[in-house]
């Protein structure tokens, strides 16, 4: 909503619960402008139970002005209900500049009510497979606000121990709803299959009754790397945030160059990886056009690298594979220069016990850095090692060819 300055809006929420136990109501206000004061308050006999005052110094958009460790909000007060009882939440915001304001209200379950947990335990000891969906929604991760920790909220982690307890040598999958990276090292360690779906939207369940059902084969390759926690995290070492400024202190040491310049030390699973129903393996990566034909690996400035690897399925179903290619300067400085960078990758569906050519093209850029005095991209002459990869990571398979670029 847009808020003129010295008004207020007023929004409310009833709910319903369908079993006894006890809930957390909570508000969570993110704006542009400041907040002069925020509240909120149940229906019934509780009365008012929060107010903050803010400095009326100025937020940036969408920065949470009001939230716990967890990034739920506020706490109003906890209570019990019985099944069927009506609760009702309502919160009042005074903007004290003109604002643009995005406001949350809601409740959750406390983590002091393990009957559900036994009940999922139950359930588990008497399936013959289990599918444990973990994860978050909207109100944990929200465009334009970061997140207070990788912790999967409340008692997820708890849940999966329960279960596989209770599921013995049963088959469990558990099956990962979340748009980031998370602190997933003992569910990882713990659970015979791990699937990251990310969020679906309205068809994702479809989508992964057809995964778990050997329909289809998770083909997907990880975007990002994850961490084993938040402190191996090049933005939590490197960066630092106070009330109104962020600094980006990384530099080039993001993702997996951090990683690589950290001996691989920290990481759940690295870039690019992803296991699927089927197994691959690489054959030699092998240099392609005249300078191969003429038995010089050479090339000049400017001049195109070609480069193909023969991959294999060696497994018993039709699966894709992504290969990524890497490329390295051999003998510079690793003070300031990465291990390793991306500069091309390839997929390809390959027919069980088939093989595919995957093709790369790299131009001058790949061999290029950023000359800040001429404001333009220079390449580096000197010797160069192509990393065919399924990864970013220090066990993922390769195969490597060198070349002399430039020189």
């Amino acid at each position: 909503w847009y808020i003129p300055s010295g008004e207020a809006f007023v929004m409310g929420v009833a709910f319903a619960h369908e079993r006894f136990g006890r809930y957390r109501p909570w508000f969570r206000a993110c704006v542009a402008g400041a907040l002069e004061a925020a509240q909120a308050w149940g229906g019934g006999k509780m009365e008012r139970q929060h107010r903050e005052k803010m400095d009326g110094s100025g937020k940036d958009l969408q920065q949470p002005l009001l939230g716990t460790a967890d990034n739920r909000g506020v706490a109003v007060q906890e209570t019990s209900k019985a099944p069927g009882a009506m609760w009702q939440l309502f919160t009042r915001v005074l903007a004290a500049l003109h604002s643009m304001v995005m406001a949350f209200l809601g409740w959750i379950s406390t983590v002091g009510d393990w009957s559900r947990l036994t009940e999922a335990a139950l359930d588990a000891s008497e399936a013959d497979a289990v599918v444990v969906v973990l994860g978050t929604d909207g109100a944990w991760e929200v465009e334009g606000g970061d997140q207070a920790s990788m912790e999967l909220p409340g008692a997820q982690a708890q849940l999966v121990e329960r279960v596989m307890a209770a599921a013995a040598e049963k088959p469990v999958v558990v099956v990962l709803n979340v748009g980031s990276p998370k602190a997933v090292s003992g569910i990882a360690g713990a659970a015979p299959a791990v699937l990251l779906s990310y969020f679906g939207g309205m068809c994702g369940a479809d989508a992964l009754v057809d995964v778990l059902f050997g329909k289809t084969t998770p083909g997907g390759r990880l975007p990002t790397t994850w961490p084993k926690d938040l402190q191996n995290s090049p933005a939590v070492l490197k960066g630092t945030t106070t009330a109104a400024t962020t600094e980006y202190g990384e530099g080039i040491w993001l993702g997996y160059r951090h990683y690589d310049r950290a001996q691989q030390s920290g990481v759940l699973f690295p870039f690019g990886h992803g296991l699927s129903y089927s197994t691959f393996q690489l054959g030699q990566l092998e240099l392609e056009g005249e300078s191969v034909q003429k038995g010089e690996p050479r090339y000049s400035a400017g001049q195109d690298v070609r480069c193909a690897v023969e991959v294999r399925n060696t497994g018993e179903v039709d699966d894709s594979m992504v290969v990524q290619l890497y490329v390295r300067q051999s003998g510079a400085d690793q003070a300031d220069n990465p291990r390793k960078e991306l500069r091309d990758f390839s997929k390809s569906l390959i027919k069980a016990g088939g093989s595919a050519r995957l093709s790369f093209q790299l131009s001058a850029r790949a061999f290029s850095r950023f000359d800040e005095d001429s404001g333009c991209w220079t390449v580096r002459p000197g010797s160069y090692d192509l990393i065919a990869a399924t990864s970013a990571g220090a066990d993922a398979e390769r195969s490597h060819v060198s070349i002399q670029y430039g020189v």
